[in-house]
């Protein structure tokens, strides 16, 4: 356009709110025709959507509350599974994500996400909330008549804990004081 010092009909956009993000929709090329009512811009959200891909196998595993790491070359940003919904391009599952403080995943980060289209970021689902403490063998945890659970000391006291989780033959439990020498029913030796 020359610039005349007028300003006509088609010459301003008005968006909903500033500062905005626009985008030309693809089917927008040069030398197309345009008409009243047409498509010429998008106002793009403040901040970009994130979902997660569920595969079948793992959708399942997966619930509203979950986090979620997003992971970039300068650092992760974290989120968590707000819904879960049919995606309508694949018919499989999204995870859809907020940020951990209900704002956007990005947080005010959101302008290194590439602009227009789908980008994929790697992601980790911790489908199991990660935990520490102290840590048992299984074997050494025992239940009473009662249904306390308790560990026995080298001396032979029993002192009650409560198992936050266990795999792989490992407890974590609380109750217990870290290098405190706890006996394994079977071989007379502590751990």
């Amino acid at each position: 356009m020359t610039a005349d010092g007028v300003v006509r009909v088609g010459d301003i956009v008005f968006v909903p709110r500033l500062p905005a993000s626009l985008a030309l929709p693809p089917e927008l090329q040069v030398g197309v025709m345009l008409s009243a009512g047409g498509p010429v811009l998008h106002v793009l959200p403040p901040s970009p959507d994130f979902a997660v891909v569920l595969p079948e196998g793992q959708a399942r595993l997966v619930d509203v509350g979950v986090a979620v790491e997003i992971l970039r070359e300068s650092g992760a940003w974290g989120g968590t599974v707000n819904e879960i919904r049919l995606d309508p391009q694949t018919g499989g599952l999204l995870a859809v994500l907020y940020g951990v403080d209900g704002g956007p995943v990005c947080g005010t980060d959101c302008d290194s996400v590439p602009f227009g289209g789908t980008t994929l970021l790697p992601s980790v689902v911790h489908v199991v909330p990660e935990v520490d403490g102290v840590v048992v063998p299984v074997t050494a945890v025992a239940s009473t008549a009662d249904g306390q659970t308790v560990v026995v000391l080298e001396s032979g006291d029993r002192i009650p804990v409560q198992v936050v989780v266990s795999a792989s033959g490992m407890a974590v439990v609380e109750g217990l004081d870290a290098g405190t020498m706890v006996r394994v029913p079977g071989d007379g030796t502590s751990s």
